[in-house]
């Protein structure tokens, strides 16, 4: 292992930060080295609020990496949300004086395309994925020691607030660390997630996080779409705590020990759920669980439904064959499938199982760790074409052994081409909160709570 190549990756999440560092064994795999996470403070819909706190808490969770991986990074792959970024179509086309197309020239015509495009003065460049490029005429997805007198590409270039960008590195300033690549958080959750099947088909990727919700269209290596809607799950704690009179935290519990979509059965149906009430630290509530479920599964319907609404106005349905993929947080509520394959009607829906990188420190098969996964893919240059990076430098591939992707067999790519891919089952249940210590009334409220639940 050389541990002088390890890289930071750090996904600031709307409800977590997570922090992972890695590197590569003497035998290409992919080696966790360490890991660290922390609430999310300073943020709202994805962007930062609160320098100060914002830093603090993206400080705790990279102290918590380096701890456990016994080193002291400073340069970190970091993810930007959807709630700032724009995606520019471009193309260009380059004459190749040699005949043979090497790295040198690739980079030249996705520096042609983005000199090409229609930018905009306050957003930076992120991403400059190319769509597909050809080679005298005939289309290839990698061209490098091809022969060939002219190369095309057509590219997909995300771009980003400028002012968004510097708050992050502001916050980042605050423990000491500075941004070496920028990942659209939608883009990284594919890098992990897709399969190549997925890839080529087309597949909407839809994160259901903490306070936004990131709808991605990925068609073979590019991001096609890129949008958000300003809702997540802490909506749903919000509704239960308005629509009861509890307090927020109260709100949390019932969520995570309760929320589901499926049909309750009969003698459950008639526990009742003891809860406190805002403002009578001495009173207290009850209620059934089909007062709750109405509360929950009008939400989730109204989320999906605006994505719905979305992916119908991007007119890009034709691009994503392989369907919706659901992933994040929410996606772990028993019956959200079910519901959004209604909502969705003809469109494949299915629950994002992530592949996993053999570790000790932490579990990337769960859903809300997708977008650090791909980060730390993509810091170690674990893509599957050439792109430009946020510093316009050229990413390319480099073949590594990482045990993450699992070939699909010939049955679920037959059920691909006939553009009806089998469905998962999720039977996973959304994690209980680990509230944090507090003192005086917070304190004694959450004991009383704790009996109650």
């Amino acid at each position: 292992m050389n541990n002088s190549l390890a890289t930071l990756s750090i996904d600031i999440g709307s409800s977590a930060i997570d922090a992972v560092i890695a590197s590569l064994d003497h035998n290409n795999h992919v080696n966790i080295l360490g890991s660290g996470s922390a609430d999310s403070k300073g943020l709202e819909k994805g962007e930062i609020t609160n320098i100060e706190l914002a830093g603090q808490a993206i400080g705790e969770a990279v102290a918590n990496a380096q701890r456990s991986s016994g080193t002291n990074l400073s340069n970190a792959t970091v993810s930007i949300s959807s709630s700032y970024t724009k995606i520019i179509r471009s193309n260009a086309s380059i004459m190749i004086s040699n005949g043979l197309i090497g790295e040198n020239e690739i980079k030249n015509v996705l520096d042609m395309a983005l000199y090409n495009a229609r930018t905009v003065s306050e957003y930076s460049i992120i991403h400059i994925l190319p769509i597909y490029f050809k080679v005298d005429e005939s289309k290839c997805s990698t061209p490098l020691n091809i022969n060939g007198s002219r190369l095309e590409v057509e590219v997909s270039i995300i771009t980003a607030k400028k002012t968004a960008l510097i708050n992050i590195e502001n916050a980042l300033k605050i423990s000491g660390l500075e941004v070496k690549n920028y990942v659209l958080s939608g883009y990284g959750s594919s890098i992990a997630m897709l399969k190549d099947e997925e890839k080529k088909f087309g597949t909407f990727i839809i994160d259901l996080g903490g306070n936004t919700t990131d709808i991605t269209l990925v068609k073979d290596q590019a991001v096609l779409y890129n949008n958000f809607i300003p809702y997540g799950s802490e909506a749903i704690s919000n509704d239960i705590s308005q629509t009861f009179n509890t307090p927020r935290l109260a709100a949390d519990m019932i969520k995570h020990q309760y929320a589901t979509l499926e049909p309750i059965d009969t003698d459950v149906n008639q526990k009742r759920i003891k809860f406190p009430i805002i403002g009578n630290d001495n009173d207290s509530n009850e209620l059934a669980f089909d007062q709750i479920q109405p509360v929950i599964h009008a939400r989730v319907e109204e989320i999906l439904v605006f994505a719905h609404e979305m992916i119908q106005k991007s007119e890009l349905v034709n691009y994503a064959r392989a369907g919706i993929l659901l992933t994040g947080g929410m996606s772990k509520l028993p019956g959200i499938q079910s519901l959004a394959t209604k909502v969705f009607r003809d469109m494949n829906v299915k629950i994002a199982s992530n592949n996993s990188i053999p570790n000790r420190y932490i579990d990337f098969s769960d859903n809300t760790k997708s977008t650090v996964a791909g980060l730390v893919l993509y810091s170690l240059n674990q893509l599957s074409t050439y792109e430009l990076d946020s510093n316009g430098t050229l990413k390319t591939k480099v073949l590594v052994n990482t045990k993450v992707e699992e070939p699909l067999n010939n049955q679920t790519t037959q059920a691909i081409e006939n553009e009806n891919i089998s469905s998962n089952t999720n039977t996973d249940i959304l994690t209980p909160l680990k509230p944090t210590k507090k003192s005086g009334f917070f304190s004694k409220m959450l004991d009383d709570m704790k009996e109650w639940f």
